[in-house]
């Protein structure tokens, strides 16, 4: 009995973790995140094109998840989650324009169609879009799918960064990905093993 408490975990108990997990995340304000005062960011060495890189994916994963909340598939504890979270992508969102708004740039166009987001979905090698989400099930599937690719490239930005503020600010916004993408796969899972599969998570490898 021992052994099967501390291996599996029913859906009950970790349904109960996400909303706990849920209601524990948050993410800093951008001038918490050191960019009040971001001047040193208009560096010509690469950040630029990694930020808007960045914000198109956040970009894509605000639009999906809001496009998922609309579509009532989501049970009351998914739906929370998703509402917590599109919050949470839309913060990452106001830090990264602040930061490259500062470095000269400009950020790409947010995609405003399913089809739009399915074909950006396309060109990260994921191969299952917004338009095939019928049901909880797959809602699911398709959030734990884009986060791995989120934080894949969080882990790739964070090996090219050069300015420190923005290590800084990258590796707290891929760690509440991290979050996001435990709590996704509690409402998924019935075991810990799945949930939490590995001590370090890098994500799913960027496509090319």
């Amino acid at each position: 009995m021992a052994s099967t408490a501390a291996t599996g975990a029913t859906r009950r108990a970790l349904i109960g973790r996400a909303g706990a997990a849920v209601a524990a995340i948050a993410v800093a304000p951008a001038a918490a995140l050191g960019l009040r005062a971001p001047a040193a960011l208009a560096q010509g060495n690469g950040d630029v094109e990694l930020l808007r890189k960045a914000i198109a994916l956040e970009q894509l994963a605000a639009f999906s998840t809001t496009v998922l909340l609309a579509r009532g598939v989501l049970r009351p504890p998914a739906q929370a989650a998703g509402q917590r979270f599109r919050g949470q992508q839309q913060q990452h969102l106001d830090v990264l324009a602040s930061a490259l708004q500062a470095a000269g740039g400009k950020a790409p166009a947010a995609p405003r169609t399913v089809a739009e987001a399915d074909r950006a979905l396309g060109d990260l090698g994921r191969g299952a879009g917004l338009a095939g989400v019928r049901s909880e099930a797959d809602a699911i599937a398709f959030e734990i799918a884009l986060q791995e690719a989120a934080i894949g490239g969080w882990y790739e930005a964070l090996r090219a960064l050069q300015d420190r503020r923005l290590i800084a600010v990258a590796a707290q916004v891929m760690a509440n990905e991290a979050q996001q993408l435990t709590v996704w796969r509690s409402l998924q899972s019935d075991t810990i093993a799945a949930v939490v599969p590995s001590a370090f998570e890098h994500g799913s490898a960027p496509a090319g």
